[in-house]
Order: structure tokens, then C-alpha cells, then sequence
């Protein structure tokens, strides 16, 4: 018994500081989210599709939001080693009732993946009053990899889209 008793000290004595210096970090600005945006722009008019596109600053990455306030039906083909997507398995062939209200585009890898739910939780709290009930609405989305790692690849940054940003551009597009 003493051998146990003398291991679990030491490591007790080793994770005491390990645990002290993670509280000591210091605290990082949160990203502030990046809607309008200035020069030139592709301008088009589709009845019934609203677009948005944001970014953080501090990343070189963002999230675009397809908004469809009368719905789409919608269909998908993934394919790849990892596709990164979420909700996609509503839109196969099997499925009857295939209409979103929402295709993001994200990038961030699979932490922007956040961003579809962000999306969708905007356009649900949006179109929800007190005298109606909340519905699902249907949100798909894919996220492309756009991290990089090494020297001559894309900068890397922690900062990645998320539901914050996902959250301000659906905020953006519906009005």
C-alpha cells in the first residue's frame, strides 16, 4: 500500500502546478463578428433567397448563409474522404418531405460546423412569436477545410466561424 499512497502524491504534487498556470492564462478578446463589407460586390436578384456573408477579422475564414423564407426543396451528393456537413441525410433521395430554409457554407473545418445550428437557431427564434409555437426549421450545411499548417499553406488561426457569427449574418440577411 505505501507504493499507491506515495504515486498518487506525486502526482498530485506535479498536476498542482500544471493546473495553476491553466488558470493564468490570460483572457482573449472574443472576435467581434465582421457583416458589411466594402468594394465591389456581385449584386443579383433572386425572389425568394436572401444572402449573407460574414467573417472575423481576426480569422481568415467565414461563414455564408443561404436564407429561403418560403422554403427549398433541396437534394445533396457528398462525396470524399471526411465530408464535414450537417443535416444532410434529410435532403437524400429516401426522404419525402426535402424543404430547408437555410444552406450555410462554412469554413473553420469541422469546428465551423457550429455555424449551421447557430443559423438555424436565429431563424427559428426570428419567425417564433408568443402566440405561435417554435418550429424546426431545416438547416443544412458543409464546411470546407481552409486551416493550414506549415510553411507556404494558408495562415493557421484559432479563430474559426461559429453559431455567434452564423448567428448575426441569418440576423442580417432576414432583414
Amino acid at each position: 500500500m505505501p507504493r499507491i499512497s506515495m504515486h498518487v502524491s506525486v502526482c498530485f504534487v506535479v498536476m498542482l502546478p500544471l493546473t495553476a498556470l491553466a488558470q493564468t492564462r490570460p483572457t482573449v478578446p472574443a472576435p467581434v463578428p465582421k457583416t458589411s463589407f466594402e468594394g465591389p460586390a456581385l449584386e443579383f436578384d433572386f425572389p425568394g433567397m436572401l444572402i449573407g456573408t460574414a467573417e472575423y477579422d481576426e480569422g481568415p475564414t467565414g461563414v455564408t448563409v443561404f436564407y429561403f423564407p418560403n422554403l427549398v426543396k433541396g437534394a445533396v451528393d457528398a462525396r470524399g474522404g471526411a465530408p464535414g456537413t450537417v443535416n444532410t441525410d434529410a435532403l437524400r433521395l429516401g426522404y419525402n418531405y426535402r424543404e430547408m430554409s437555410a444552406v450555410v457554407f462554412s469554413g473553420g473545418s469541422w469546428h465551423g460546423l457550429s455555424a449551421v445550428t447557430g443559423a438555424g437557431d436565429e431563424i427559428r427564434s426570428s419567425t417564433t412569436n408568443d402566440s405561435t409555437p417554435p418550429q424546426i426549421k431545416g438547416v443544412v450545411g458543409a464546411i470546407i477545410n481552409d486551416l493550414g499548417f506549415g510553411s507556404g499553406r494558408r495562415r493557421f488561426s484559432s479563430v474559426t466561424p461559429d453559431a455567434t457569427l452564423a448567428r448575426r449574418k441569418s440576423r442580417c440577411s432576414q432583414s
